[in-house]
């Protein structure tokens, strides 16, 4: 069985199914959406990792990510997300088809292990996602399957996208770890 087949067997992928895309009223668009990848210089990735690592798996594997998860706000009480924040709505600003003010909704850190994955998922309502790529794992891409599309980035690598668009991480192969840090980026209305 392939890993694809395994991956679809393991997880409900709503793929086509979600609230919005299952509405009975939905339309089918074939449109181009931003998906931007960047290589960041000069984060901590060292300091990131051991955040990640200290702040242990919180979520207990409850939500989309099945992978050890801090708390969805590590803004409040470490800094330097906050900085990692600030790069990401930069890019989000040049990508925006219209000038409007962004700010950090939540950011968190995840660390996947031999047989962890994320399920199929959005960020809605969010207008824009992020995941910044503290160690990449080999052979472990981010897959957006409305596409069909994939990316298989490296460490410090930044990918930025609508947060409406489905993705999901296939099951990490590798007894190397894999970091992330994702966040969501809102309007600032006020």
């Amino acid at each position: 069985m392939s890993n694809l087949s395994e991956l679809a067997k393991r997880i409900n992928i709503r793929h086509g199914r979600g609230p919005l895309r299952g509405h009975c009223d939905a339309k089918s668009f074939n449109m181009k959406l931003p998906v931007i990848i960047k290589n960041i210089a000069g984060v901590s990735n060292i300091e990131l990792a051991n955040i990640i690592r200290m702040s242990s798996d919180v979520q207990s594997r409850e939500t989309n990510v099945k992978a050890a998860m801090t708390d969805w706000f590590m803004q409040r009480q470490f800094p330097i997300f906050n900085s990692l924040a600030d790069i990401a709505i930069d890019i989000a600003k040049e990508a925006s088809p219209h000038e409007v003010k962004l700010e950090l909704y939540d950011i968190w850190g995840a660390i996947y292990n031999r047989g962890d994955f994320t399920k199929a998922h959005d960020h809605w309502p969010h207008p824009w996602s992020f995941v910044y790529y503290v160690k990449s794992g080999p052979r472990t891409p981010l897959v957006f399957p409305d596409a069909p599309y994939s990316l298989n980035p490296k460490t410090n690598d930044m990918i930025l996208f609508p947060g409406i668009l489905c993705h999901s991480v296939p099951i990490h192969e590798s007894d190397e770890e894999r970091i992330v840090v994702a966040g969501n980026i809102n309007i600032k209305y006020s």
